[in-house]
């Protein structure tokens, strides 16, 4: 019946109105109200034990930190002088809208040289002339779009080792991480 988000939501502000205006009323359903709203709001519902396994409290241990292995360490792919736009949303003022940006743009210096994070294998080249693209798919369902290049030194299904250059940029690089087929915060990876 009350499967829609909306209507529920939509539910919860009328009755909270309704409520509202008959603790500011001086009727006598005012008195029914008030131990009824003072159960609510002072009962301990023991939620931070329902949910402190779950969440990682400070000073309390309660996720297990599990050591992970790899002969690969991520790197940034290329110097930076500023982050121009972040991973998330934000506010387009061409479109009037809130739009996902699932990379960042960095403000690089002209013909900085682009590195992979990691090692893997070039799964297609864009080129052009202002604006080429590189997408490399790495072990673990991990990929890396790497754009705003205005020089590409790799071709399709070319194995790219460590440090191994891939392009060189314009005055901006475009940086995207993919891991099965969502996009990961490269800030994140690189904190």
């Amino acid at each position: 019946m009350l499967g829609n988000f909306k209507i529920r939501f939509l539910l919860v502000i009328v009755i909270a109105a309704m409520v509202g205006l008959i603790m500011q009323s001086g009727h006598s359903s005012k008195r029914i109200m008030e131990p009824v709203l003072h159960y609510i709001m002072y009962t301990d519902y023991d939620i931070k034990e329902v949910f402190s396994p779950y969440i990682n409290l400070p000073g309390e241990d309660r996720i297990e930190n599990l050591p992970v292995t790899t002969g690969n360490v991520i790197k940034m792919p290329c110097n930076f002088v500023d982050i121009e736009r972040s991973y998330g949303w934000h506010w387009s003022q061409q479109t009037g809208r809130t739009e996902f940006c699932p990379g960042i743009y960095l403000k690089v210096t002209d013909n900085t040289l682009v590195k992979p994070i990691l090692p893997g294998m070039v799964e297609y080249v864009q080129k052009d002339q202002a604006d080429g693209k590189v997408c490399i798919k790495h072990e673990g369902n991990l990929v890396s779009i790497y754009g705003g290049l205005k020089e590409i030194m790799v071709d399709n299904n070319t194995r790219l080792a460590e440090g191994q250059a891939l392009g060189k940029t314009g005055e901006r690089f475009y940086f995207e991480v993919r891991s099965q087929d969502d996009p990961v915060n490269p800030q994140s990876i690189f904190k």
